[in-house]
């Protein structure tokens, strides 16, 4: 039983739950200022293969806003002593800031201008924020599983209550934008998790229904949770989708994955948008990140007896197994 393996577990989800932001999106950043910028980017000193994404992040910022921005190099281990010396000095009317690491402690206490949060790995909820999201909007996920099998009529998938209600609500309105009813089962934490993953599949058609992986499902054991996702998803011939390329490697049929220089034009987009008003609105929400990047499993759409031509696959950023 599922179950049973899970109480091996208690340690690890600890940890991992600690540090599931920083897994998501760290990189490595350049640092640099000048006397006429008016907007600063505050990013972690964090090691390649994480510095490949911010470098993204900040290529897709500079590129949208063809202008002077501060960067600062924030080390996480002198976390409090960094962001004090980046703006203490400098009253920056818009900051962009990079890993809820950042943004949090900045957000609450910057007070000569605004703050825009950027490669948070929660989604959309809570009034009074801005920035972008590492959530992908629901839309793209039913978008592309209606291109890959327009049979699908429903989605199953798990969603943690303590991020709100406003992400279901979005999910449900996208879904039905696209004929789909869609199945949530609530868990905040790995036993619930476990038990509502093998309610999802038992309850689940093969015909008409596919399983949509999210965050939710992976944050407490990833391993874990993959591997029984992947077993029960080819043993049933289930379609399942989610948000790391890594997955679809593994077998799981598609996955939409963030466009780290899309999220960085999305953050200075948002910024010039914020500069014509000079008071932070109390009914923004984080947006959420558009135009993902798609990776598709040949090996999978064939065990589930899916025909995707040759003009579909072509729309693929990655391909497995790979030419």
């Amino acid at each position: 039983m599922l179950q049973t393996t899970v109480n091996n577990y208690k340690q690890l989800i600890k940890r991992a739950s600690t540090f599931l932001p920083l897994i998501l999106i760290f990189n490595y950043p350049t640092m640099g200022y000048t006397d006429n910028a008016v907007s600063a980017l505050l990013r972690p000193d964090a090691p390649p293969p994480y510095a490949n994404v911010f470098n993204l992040i900040e290529e897709g910022i500079t590129g949208e806003l063809n202008r002077t921005i501060d960067i600062y190099n924030i080390d996480l281990k002198n976390l409090e002593n960094d962001i004090s010396n980046a703006i203490t000095n400098n009253k920056y009317q818009k900051i962009i800031a990079l890993s809820p690491l950042i943004a949090n402690p900045i957000t609450k206490s910057y007070k000569d201008g605004t703050v825009l949060s950027g490669a948070i790995g929660s989604p959309p909820n809570k009034l009074g924020e801005n920035g972008v999201s590492l959530y992908i909007h629901p839309k793209y996920y039913f978008k592309q599983l209606k291109l890959l099998s327009p049979s699908t009529r429903r989605v199953r998938v798990i969603m943690n209550p303590d991020h709100g209600k406003y992400h279901p609500q979005v999910a449900m309105n996208a879904a039905k934008e696209f004929g789909i009813e869609l199945k949530i089962y609530m868990a905040s934490d790995l036993r619930e998790v476990a038990i509502e993953s093998e309610n999802l599949f038992s309850e689940s058609d093969p015909k008409y229904d596919a399983v949509w992986i999210t965050r939710d499902t992976l944050a407490f054991n990833y391993e874990l949770m993959l591997s029984y996702h992947i077993e029960k998803s080819w043993e049933l011939g289930i379609i399942t989708f989610s948000n790391s390329p890594t997955d679809a490697k593994r077998g799981i049929l598609f996955t939409l994955y963030p466009d780290y220089k899309e999220l960085g034009k999305q953050l200075g987009t948002l910024l010039k948008m914020d500069e014509n008003n000079t008071n932070k609105k109390s009914t923004s929400r984080l947006s959420y990140l558009n135009n993902p990047k798609l990776a598709i499993n040949r090996r999978t759409a064939k065990h589930l007896g899916l025909n995707i031509d040759t003009e579909l696959m072509l729309t693929a950023d990655v391909e497995f197994p790979s030419k």
